[in-house]
């Protein structure tokens, strides 16, 4: 359930501040100076070993943060607490309840962040001006479970020789990268599993199929992320892009704001003031923070990822088709 470092170090910072306060209540301000002492040596360790690691690793740095301002207090209040050790020890079972609820709260907003979300970002004059992408329709799709199929219009992305590269203009679906939540990559999820069996039958006719080309997708890892697997290259009908092509594609023109459409109602949009719309979160194909997180785009790309299991993440599906005269 808690997925990031910064959350499980909270976590367990928590439960020990709670054992802290068992044992102060039973021995009183003695058991802190022994602590005091314990800290100190573990702060000298993990500084060393991150020395000799070379870096920094996020756990680390917030550990470090953590145990030196434990230290700190257990000098302040040493006096105090000869006098007031039962006060004390229930001032410290609050704080580790506090940091052991902060822990979850932390995964309960990544799960359902707030609807509303602002881009300050000003559009330059230039980036207003931009004409608007060529679009083509092709195939039909029901943006709903009982809705009727309706005409997909899709942005070409690139036009190459007899072939061009389309990414649909809107969110067409909502759903989650992988069906649960483990470490998965592009190669194993069931969105892509999904994309290239059910959408690809639902969507194109016999003869739409026919000018879909099977394009080698390759497994990009995340340039922020290097240790995070990307899995194998695959061969695929459909496919999401990738954040390097993502940035590619953006620089000729492509923004990275997806519209999305009348049946959205319920799912995460995020407000644009700069032109006064909502635009929705839709998923990338590499890695995120974690091998359980993928990187998703929401008014731009996230810092971290998405968790794979949520469902209300939208897909904009990409595919290379073949130019007929």
């Amino acid at each position: 359930m808690l997925d990031s470092i910064k959350e499980k170090v909270i976590f367990w910072f928590g439960i020990v501040i709670i054992i802290l306060a068992f044992l102060v209540y039973l021995s009183g301000a003695g058991i802190l100076d022994i602590l005091s002492v314990l800290l100190g040596i573990i702060k000298f360790v993990a500084i060393v070993a991150a020395v000799f690691s070379g870096v920094a690793q996020e756990g680390m740095t917030l550990a470090l943060s953590l145990i030196g301002v434990v230290i700190v207090v257990f000098d302040f209040l040493d006096n105090l607490i000869y006098e007031h050790t039962k006060m004390f020890a229930l001032v410290l079972l609050g704080l580790g309840l506090l940091f052991i609820a902060a822990a979850f709260l932390s995964v309960y907003f990544e799960k359902h962040p707030l609807i509303k979300r602002k881009n300050t970002k000003k559009e330059s004059t230039k980036e207003k001006s931009k004409p608007k992408e060529d679009t083509v329709f092709f195939g039909r799709f029901p943006r709903s479970a009982d809705g009727d199929p309706e005409p997909v219009e899709w942005i070409i992305l690139k036009k190459e020789g007899d072939r061009m590269l389309l990414l649909s203009n809107e969110i067409l679906a909502f759903k989650a990268f992988h069906f649960k939540n483990e470490a998965v990559t592009w190669e194993t999820c069931s969105l892509r599993k999904w994309l290239n069996e059910k959408f690809y039958d639902q969507a194109f006719s016999h003869d739409e199929k026919e000018d879909i080309i099977t394009s080698s997708v390759k497994a990009e890892r995340n340039p922020r992320y290097l240790k995070t697997p990307a899995g194998k290259d695959t061969n695929d009908k459909l496919f999401l892009l990738s954040l390097r092509e993502l940035e590619k594609y953006k620089a000729g023109g492509r923004r990275y704001k997806a519209g999305y459409n009348r049946y959205s109602a319920g799912v995460r949009m995020f407000w644009d003031e700069t032109d006064n719309t909502y635009y929705g979160d839709w998923w990338l194909r590499t890695p995120g923070s974690s091998p359980n997180r993928v990187m998703n785009v929401e008014l731009e790309p996230t810092k971290y990822g998405q968790i794979v299991d949520e469902l209300r993440c939208g897909v904009r599906p990409a595919m290379w088709v073949r130019v007929r005269n």
